[in-house]
């Protein structure tokens, strides 16, 4: 295996190691706030 291989796949092993843990954070992609107003909005409109 030549040198630039090896250092090419050590960048990729270690692109992915980052990858995984940056799409394994957990939590909303909206705040809670907005979810509630979103809330209130459509229970309210179906009282009417």
């Amino acid at each position: 295996m030549t040198t630039s291989r090896r250092v090419a796949e050590r960048k990729v092993a270690r692109f992915e190691r980052s990858a995984q843990k940056k799409s394994s954070k957990k939590g909303y992609p909206v705040g809670p706030i907005l979810i509630g107003l979103f809330a209130f909005i459509v229970l309210g409109s179906c009282m009417f």
